[in-house]
């Protein structure tokens, strides 16, 4: 019984880590969220910050991101940074941190869980990795 409990802990351990192992990876990268009513968003996170682009409007928001563990990160301090149809999108933006927490990576996308500090809801998103 100890040998079943030890293999199923190690088991346990080995999965978990091997998770975190790999949202490493996802730390920079270019990504891309398909949505039919919104327009679709690229995303490109390098080093502690995201620039986010939508194909539906005109400019680009750029984000500070602070990695909490290894698959959970905020974004925070919104900036318009080229563009001006947003102005009113990114006003709202800057009063509000978002938290993304990676819970599934497949091998063309992974799966996140945002939610913001302004409700109690969260929604699930899929994310494309854009090859460069």
């Amino acid at each position: 019984m100890k040998l079943f409990t030890t293999l199923l802990f190690t088991l346990f351990v080995t999965l978990i880590y091997s998770q975190e192992t790999n949202c490493v990876k996802l730390r920079e990268g270019k990504f891309k969220i398909v949505d039919e009513v919104t327009g679709d968003y690229y995303i490109e996170r390098k080093g502690n910050k995201q620039m986010e682009y939508s194909s539906r409007k005109d400019g680009t928001v750029e984000f500070d991101v602070k990695w909490l563990d290894a698959c959970t990160y905020q974004l925070s301090g919104a900036r318009h940074i080229d563009g001006n149809a947003i102005d009113e999108d990114v006003k709202q933006m800057q009063r509000i941190t978002v938290t993304t927490q990676i819970i599934e990576i497949k091998e063309h996308s992974y799966i996140a869980r945002v939610t913001s500090d302004l409700s109690d809801m969260a929604i699930e998103v899929e994310l494309f990795f854009v090859e460069d």
